[in-house]
């Protein structure tokens, strides 16, 4: 597969070793699971051990829990809180001026220890950047929360998650296996998304037998010019595909500003997709900037139609994805609380633990910000 991308940003040996760690093959001797999950499963680790086993059956009053980093979290939260996109009754897909998880409470898990997987893999190295969702998604499933860093003893109590998003990229190409391995070897009920994932298994249905696709990626800064994409891409069984994963955050016509770069970087082939995965972009102007290129009465539509594919051209955001596939998700597993209320969210930020002799990588959940839906 050719990635397009701006290789000079990471260095080789991060490089070689994305391009090994985003597959996901089965579970097996060729990608044995970190230390960490092993001894999950083990009971070693006895405390995660603790908060899968009392997590296997998700409880309808539950939380959603939301993993990533500070902005994804805040943006996937308000997504969830005001997404309107379905009859909350019958679940077609007709907005009825109700928000589709009415009801439903969101607890986001925010890594404030870290800046980003990109920045962690450069100081700890591989293993630790694997580990780290899967000690979140522990903290997700977990009772127990401690009410202040400073307080040893002052714990809290919670539900453990009934289902969980990860919100960020590298958990998708890093560590979807170990996650995997651990939840199937506790025989966990509790459905993990992956959002980039979800939106790029509707290429893969949608484009299947096709060859040779060109597929974009409107992301943030962080993952730009990182193979990331590409290996998630690949992974879903896009052979072949060019991807040019590039940001154009802070712009405010981020489509048309999106192509311009392409066009800089002299790449011609037309895109087939192009995914929005950057929760700072504004989804109606790059909906707006596409309608524009797409319509043979707008002036634009000269200058940039070259860009886009004339055979079924598709722009897809992951965040609507994202929603209809919780939305659905919900349904199915009869997970809905159908209590009568706007849906409401709270926030857990890490902490590195102050326990003395502690591990250097045990981390605390401490609560912070609570939103609701206005």
């Amino acid at each position: 597969m050719t990635t397009h991308t701006r290789l000079p940003l990471l260095p080789a040996a991060l490089l070689t070793l994305l391009s090994v760690v985003c597959c996901r093959p089965a579970a097996g001797p060729s990608r044995p699971p970190i230390p960490y999950v092993r001894n999950i499963i083990s009971g070693a680790e006895a405390h995660g051990s603790a908060a899968i086993r009392g997590s296997l059956a998700p409880d309808v009053h539950a939380d959603i829990a939301v993993i990533g980093f500070e902005e994804q979290c805040v943006s996937c939260l308000s997504s969830f809180l005001s997404y309107d996109g379905h009859d909350n009754v019958s679940g077609t897909a007709v907005p009825d001026g109700l928000p589709d998880f009415a009801g439903e409470t969101f607890c986001a898990v925010e890594d404030r220890i870290n800046s980003s997987c990109r920045d962690l893999f450069h100081s700890r190295g591989l293993e630790k950047t694997r580990e780290l969702p899967v000690r979140l998604l522990v903290g997700a499933l977990d009772t127990l929360y401690h009410l202040s860093p400073y307080d040893l003893e002052g714990l809290g109590h919670k539900l453990p998650a009934k289902m969980v998003v990860m919100a960020d990229p590298y958990f998708c190409a890093f560590d979807r296996h170990d996650v995997d391995t651990l939840l199937r070897s506790f025989g966990s009920a509790v459905t993990v998304l992956y959002p980039i994932e979800l939106a790029v298994e509707k290429i893969a249905a949608d484009a299947a037998g096709r060859s040779s696709l060109t597929i974009g990626v409107m992301c943030d800064k962080v993952h730009a010019g990182t193979p990331v994409y590409g290996n998630i891409i690949a992974d879903a069984g896009i052979k072949g595909a060019d991807v040019y994963a590039q940001s154009v955050a802070g712009s405010p016509d981020p489509f048309i500003d999106f192509l311009d770069k392409y066009a800089a970087d002299s790449l011609r082939r037309p895109f087939d997709y192009i995914i929005l995965d950057d929760p700072s972009l504004n989804p109606v102007l790059v909906e707006d900037g596409c309608a524009r290129v797409s319509s043979v009465m707008s002036p634009e539509s000269m200058t940039y139609s070259r860009h886009i594919s004339k055979e079924g051209f598709k722009l897809l955001n992951v965040s609507d994805i994202l929603m209809q596939t919780c939305f659905r998700a919900l349904r199915r597993e009869n997970l809905f609380t159908h209590n009568i209320a706007y849906p409401s969210a709270y926030t857990y930020v890490t902490v590195p633990s102050p326990e003395e002799n502690a591990a250097q990588d045990n981390i605390w959940l401490i609560p912070s910000t609570s939103y609701v839906q206005d």
